[in-house]
């Protein structure tokens, strides 16, 4: 019986110095792999069941709890079946190996695994947070969702820089000796990244300066888009016909650039209408003045003018200027208007002119001609 219990308690490999496990071993690891997927399943469920019903929960405060405690019980239950498989002094050889050997720099293989898992924790730890900070900026109504993208952004990147500083100190590194010692790499590095460099730099003014934020309306380099993202190095955009452009975020702060909703989400336009001469023009003041008040869209409580502009070669200018909330879809809007001024022109007998242009021909001796010719 002893001989018996014996061979499940023997090691497999009696010669091999670093693979003393036995088959009793792996019986006990393979149970913590199968315990540890068993944990994960049932925090799943748990998540799903019991803080499903909790007000506070939605789908992604629920992904980030069931991510932070899947690595965790990953890390543990790892950790739990080599130290049952009796790696210890194979773990000690690797994980003490020494990657990089400078003068203030002597990570391990194991420092490389605290930086993995410190990284892992924190991408997690931070979307916590920013889900917690999200739900406490929601609660103020005097913060638009362009601001709480900023606020949330300059957040994120502060815990990463300092999960980043956490991270390298996890080494033993002289952070300090570290960035001296590497000053020579860094400037070359430097120059050849100064693009890369100028369009981070960029992204924070964006973000602490607050030209423009997710939401507005802008318009730059001819591009009329709404701001849908923005990132460290580059923002996105959202152009009329349904296109994200990426855009470099160094654009946006050294080329001239309108903001239409920087200061009020409320913007002035115009249409041009032109009469034929002798049309009466009160009439015409008037008609324009009703289609705008007519629209859904336009602002009512701010003045809708309508102005003579011109005396044209072959037609009386009028330009309608009215306030509308719709900046984005302006085209459509004005479109409105000009259909309703053409029927109402249409119905009062008000003509809307060609250009033309008269010529006379009066040759001595033979009899006058006069026609009228379309302009050219």
């Amino acid at each position: 019986m002893k001989n018996f219990f014996k061979i499940f308690t023997t090691p497999v490999f009696k010669d091999a110095e670093y693979f003393q496990f036995s088959i009793v071993d792996i019986f006990f690891a393979i149970l913590i792999f199968f315990f540890a997927r068993f944990l994960i399943k049932f925090v799943r469920q748990f998540i799903r069941k019991v803080l499903k019903k909790k007000e506070w929960f939605d789908e992604d405060r629920s992904d980030t709890i069931y991510r932070f405690f899947r690595l965790l019980l990953i890390v543990l239950s790892t950790l739990a079946i080599f130290s049952t498989l009796k790696f210890k002094k194979l773990l000690d050889v690797f994980l003490n190996y020494s990657i990089i050997d400078l003068d203030h720099f002597h990570p391990k293989v194991y420092n490389l695994f605290i930086i993995i898992l410190i990284v892992l924790f924190a991408r997690i730890i931070i979307r916590f947070i920013l889900l917690l900070l999200k739900k406490a900026l929601d609660s103020r109504k005097q913060i638009d969702r362009g601001q709480q993208f900023t606020i949330l952004q300059l957040v994120k990147y502060l815990l990463y820089i300092i999960a980043f500083i956490i991270a390298i100190e996890s080494t033993g590194a002289d952070l300090k000796g570290l960035l001296i010692g590497s000053a020579a790499i860094l400037v070359g590095v430097g120059i050849g990244l100064q693009t890369f460099f100028y369009d981070v730099l960029s992204g924070f003014i964006i973000l602490f300066e607050g030209t423009f934020k997710v939401g507005d309306i802008i318009e730059i380099d001819k591009l009329f888009a709404k701001v849908i993202r923005i990132d460290i190095r580059t923002s996105k955009v959202l152009t009329r016909d349904g296109n994200v452009i990426v855009v470099p975020n160094r654009k946006l702060t050294s080329e001239s650039l309108v903001n239409w909703t920087i200061n009020n989400d409320i913007s002035r336009y115009q249409v041009t209408a032109h009469v034929a001469y002798g049309s009466n023009i009160a009439k015409v003041r008037q008609i324009l003045y009703d289609c705008a008040l007519k629209h859904a869209d336009i602002e009512k409580t701010k003045e809708i003018l309508v102005r003579f502009d011109d005396f044209g070669s072959s037609s009386l200018e009028f330009n309608l200027f009215f306030w509308t909330k719709r900046s984005w879809d302006i085209d459509i809007l004005k479109s409105d208007i000009r259909f309703a001024i053409e029927d109402a022109f249409r119905k009062e007998g008000i003509k809307i002119p060609f250009p033309q242009r008269e010529i006379h021909i009066n040759q001595k001796g033979s009899s006058s001609f006069e026609g009228r010719l379309p302009s050219v």
